[in-house]
């Protein structure tokens, strides 16, 4: 009888213990559960910080590789290599746009105003430079340099452009950058304030950024490269304290619920036995008397009714805090999908954002770089820009077939229902290969409207699109004829037209484009793989 006494005075504690370690077992998986979730945030912001770096020195390095072979083609016109300099010095990172000759001395310098000390330097003077320029020049490729200190006193970086007269050196064309503003600049967004950055060259720390009002946690930092052209720059990204505490509040509140359950347990046990106690020190003092059997009774019968509620009770907050448990575990599976299914529509938009503003890019620096004046740029850019958004209003209502593709693009510049004729294989095409056919098609109807079989009442343009090869070599071919308009000639230079149409199937699909300029009227012949077509659809 002491024996079990023994046993039930200890139950409540071993109750609550028991609980105590349930909680602390859904601690540690919630505890694992938000730290897998939090070092997957800190990844994304590290890989977004990583690629917006990435881009924007690409964007850079592929403006001045432009602005390179404008110098190639005009080496004698200083003065329309400066105008061209200066649209690309206007960028608020750039220190300077110099070309420099092959004796590493600058040379021209735009804009001179602030970068006077660098006229006529000899870049050969310090380490690094000497071996960045001797780079470009021996292996005939752009290099980016390591951090710098510059000449205006800023620490920053220089891409290195090799040109060449008539295949012998004639120097580099340098773009000089300020490390800080151009980091600066392309960092500055709301998920980053949340978090420090530092960026490294080597061992040398060349850029920090700190949140405005929070401490950032090193304990959380992790580490990535960027792949700079072979230059390799470390960055490491910091979470604030305030983001990390955050993170894990649903782990601190399960613990905190469940040490306050165990320690009511163990109370209201503690309760119950005292109850117990009582209750036996009657049941002694009812038998001493002795002569009060139907009291001792009543006594009996009213502890068996306590002992019953107190099971019901018991029993009852079992059910009550097993059914809190499961309550629990969907809840976390509900935020874990929540969470899932949000990250992967901001991985979604990200690569859409991204490509659509890599097109637009693309669109304005080759206008840009061909254009002969402000109006004539701003007209080109317009009509490509106006093609490019009915494509896309085309792609938000359903996806497009060849043929619906080529009305939308080439109709609107026919002036009567014989100028255009369409004969295509019914074939869907997939978001990319829309947008470079798009663009392609819209060139080729421009020059027609301008120039070709669209400018005059007679002229006819005939589109046919036929799918060509085998089932492991499957291609797409679009043949453009123009006919009944004026004569043709070959043009003197290649225009933007062409540039873009051959561009933009290249880079886009890994295509190519052939152009013949006969006199009876333009051919053009578009060679497209099949894998860039979503499905066939099947003739009805």
């Amino acid at each position: 009888m002491a024996r079990a006494g023994t046993i039930v005075r200890w139950l409540p504690l071993v109750a609550g213990l028991a609980v105590l370690a349930l909680t602390g077992v859904v601690w540690t998986r919630l505890r694992l559960q938000d730290q897998a979730l939090f070092e997957g945030r800190l990844e994304i912001e590290q890989i977004n910080a990583r690629d917006t770096i990435a881009s924007a020195i690409e964007l850079r390095v592929r403006s001045l590789v432009r602005l390179a072979r404008v110098f190639e083609m005009e080496q004698t016109a200083r003065r329309t290599w400066e105008i061209e300099a200066a649209m690309l010095a206007s960028d608020e990172a750039c220190q300077a746009i110099e070309w420099v000759d092959a004796s590493m001395h600058v040379r021209w310098i735009v804009p001179l105003q602030g970068n006077e000390a660098a006229q006529d330097l000899d870049l050969g003077f310090e380490p690094r430079r000497r071996a960045a320029l001797e780079s470009a020049r021996d292996r005939k490729v752009v290099v980016i340099s390591r951090a710098i200190e510059l000449v205006q006193g800023q620490k920053g970086f220089f891409v290195a452009v090799p040109v060449y007269d008539a295949g012998a050196f004639a120097g580099v064309i340098l773009g000089v950058f300020r490390i800080s503003d151009l980091l600066g600049a392309v960092l500055a967004k709301p998920a980053t304030y949340d978090y420090a950055i530092d960026i490294y060259d080597g061992a040398d720390l060349i850029y920090q950024h700190r949140p405005a009002a929070a401490i950032a946690d090193a304990d959380w930092g992790s580490s990535t490269e960027v792949d700079l052209r072979g230059l390799r720059w470390r960055v490491r990204l910091m979470p604030s304290r305030a983001l990390a505490r955050w993170s894990f509040a649903t782990s601190t509140l399960a613990l905190a619920a469940g040490a306050l359950t165990a320690l009511l347990i163990t109370a209201l046990g503690r309760f119950a036995w005292t109850a117990h106690v009582r209750a036996g020190e009657a049941e002694a003092a009812a038998a001493a008397l002795g002569t009060e059997m139907v009291e001792r009774r009543r006594a009996e019968a009213a502890l068996q009714q306590g002992r019953d509620e107190l099971e019901v009770r018991v029993s009852d907050r079992t059910a009550s805090l097993r059914a809190a448990n499961v309550q629990l575990e969907g809840e976390i599976e509900q935020r874990e999908s929540a969470q899932e299914a949000l990250r992967l529509l901001v991985r979604e938009l990200d690569h859409r954002v991204k490509n659509t503003l890599a097109t637009v890019q693309a669109v304005a620096q080759q206008t840009l770089a061909i254009s002969g004046s402000l109006p004539e740029f701003a007209a080109a850019f317009d009509g490509r820009l106006a093609a490019l958004a009915r494509i896309h209003r085309a792609l938000a209502e359903e996806r497009l077939s060849l043929a619906k593709l080529i009305e939308i693009t080439v109709s609107p510049y026919s002036s009567h229902a014989d100028g255009l004729v369409i004969d295509s294989a019914p074939v869907l095409l997939a978001p990319r290969a829309v947008r470079a056919l798009g663009m392609a098609l819209h060139e080729l109807a421009t020059n027609a409207a301008k120039y070709g079989a669209f400018s005059v009442a007679s002229g006819r343009v005939e589109i046919v699109a036929v799918a060509l090869g085998g089932d492991d070599d499957r291609r797409l071919c679009i043949d453009w004829r123009e006919s009944g308009g004026p004569p043709v000639a070959s043009p003197a230079r290649r225009g933007l037209g062409s540039t873009l149409i051959d561009d933009a199937l290249r880079y886009e699909l890994g295509s190519r484009a052939v152009a013949d300029y006969a006199t009876h009227g333009v051919h053009w012949q578009l060679i497209v793989p099949m894998r860039d077509v979503v499905e066939e659809a099947h003739a009805d």
